[in-house]
Protein backbone atom coordinates (compact mmCIF):
# COMPACT_ATOMS: atom_id res chain seq x y z
CA UNK A 1 0.00 0.00 0.00
CA UNK A 2 0.99 3.28 -0.55
CA UNK A 3 0.16 7.09 -0.64
CA UNK A 4 0.48 10.26 -2.04
CA UNK A 5 -0.08 13.36 -0.14
CA UNK A 6 -0.41 17.03 -0.76
CA UNK A 7 -1.71 19.12 1.57
CA UNK A 8 -5.38 17.99 2.67
CA UNK A 9 -5.54 16.04 -0.36
CA UNK A 10 -4.49 11.80 -0.27
CA UNK A 11 -4.66 9.01 -2.24
CA UNK A 12 -4.31 5.88 -0.79
CA UNK A 13 -2.57 3.34 -3.49
CA UNK A 14 -2.73 -0.29 -3.68
CA UNK A 15 0.60 -1.44 -5.58
CA UNK A 16 2.00 -5.25 -5.95
CA UNK A 17 5.15 -4.19 -7.64
CA UNK A 18 6.27 -1.78 -4.76
CA UNK A 19 6.58 1.89 -6.44
CA UNK A 20 5.17 2.80 -4.13
CA UNK A 21 8.55 2.69 -1.90
CA UNK A 22 10.35 5.55 -3.93
CA UNK A 23 7.49 7.80 -5.33
CA UNK A 24 5.00 7.96 -1.78
CA UNK A 25 5.11 9.57 1.23
CA UNK A 26 3.90 6.35 2.52
CA UNK A 27 4.87 2.10 2.11
CA UNK A 28 2.47 0.08 3.90
CA UNK A 29 2.82 -3.72 3.73
CA UNK A 30 0.15 -5.98 5.08
CA UNK A 31 0.16 -9.86 5.14
CA UNK A 32 -2.43 -12.26 6.12
CA UNK A 33 -5.15 -14.71 5.82
CA UNK A 34 -9.18 -14.86 5.13
CA UNK A 35 -8.92 -14.47 8.87
CA UNK A 36 -7.34 -11.44 9.44
CA UNK A 37 -4.03 -9.97 9.18
CA UNK A 38 -0.72 -11.18 10.42
CA UNK A 39 1.64 -8.81 10.13
CA UNK A 40 2.32 -5.15 9.25
CA UNK A 41 5.56 -3.39 8.05
CA UNK A 42 5.21 0.50 7.75
CA UNK A 43 8.12 3.45 6.48
CA UNK A 44 6.26 6.98 6.38
CA UNK A 45 8.13 10.01 5.44
CA UNK A 46 5.39 12.59 6.50
CA UNK A 47 4.63 13.50 10.48
CA UNK A 48 2.18 11.16 11.09
CA UNK A 49 -1.34 9.49 9.56
CA UNK A 50 -4.85 10.33 10.25
CA UNK A 51 -7.20 7.33 11.60
CA UNK A 52 -9.08 8.05 8.07
CA UNK A 53 -5.83 7.33 6.13
CA UNK A 54 -5.35 3.84 8.05
CA UNK A 55 -8.78 3.12 8.25
CA UNK A 56 -8.54 3.45 3.84
CA UNK A 57 -4.99 1.45 3.89
CA UNK A 58 -6.26 -1.45 5.63
CA UNK A 59 -9.60 -1.55 4.08
CA UNK A 60 -7.96 -1.12 0.69
CA UNK A 61 -5.05 -3.90 2.16
CA UNK A 62 -7.83 -6.39 3.34
CA UNK A 63 -9.59 -6.34 -0.63
CA UNK A 64 -6.36 -6.81 -2.06
CA UNK A 65 -5.35 -9.61 0.32
CA UNK A 66 -8.53 -11.52 -0.68
CA UNK A 67 -8.52 -11.15 -4.23
CA UNK A 68 -4.59 -12.69 -4.32
CA UNK A 69 -5.77 -15.46 -2.04
CA UNK A 70 -8.54 -16.18 -4.10
CA UNK A 71 -5.89 -16.14 -6.99
CA UNK A 72 -3.70 -18.33 -5.14
CA UNK A 73 -6.88 -20.45 -4.69
CA UNK A 74 -7.73 -20.94 -7.90
CA UNK A 75 -4.04 -21.97 -9.05
CA UNK A 76 -3.93 -24.97 -7.07
CA UNK A 77 -5.50 -28.31 -8.06
CA UNK A 78 -6.37 -29.58 -4.09
CA UNK A 79 -4.81 -28.99 -0.63
CA UNK A 80 -1.53 -30.96 -0.65
CA UNK A 81 -1.12 -32.76 2.73
CA UNK A 82 1.90 -31.57 4.59
CA UNK A 83 4.85 -34.23 4.75
CA UNK A 84 4.99 -36.31 8.20
CA UNK A 85 8.07 -34.86 8.93
CA UNK A 86 7.20 -30.90 8.74
CA UNK A 87 6.74 -29.54 12.15
CA UNK A 88 4.32 -26.64 12.41
CA UNK A 89 5.25 -23.71 14.64
CA UNK A 90 3.05 -22.39 17.61
CA UNK A 91 2.84 -19.39 19.48
CA UNK A 92 1.90 -19.94 22.90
Amino acid sequence: MGLILEGNKFAVLTDILGDEDHLGDMDFKVAGTTEGVTALQMDIKIQGITKEIMQIALAQAQEARLHILKQMQNAVAEYRKPCRNTRRACLP
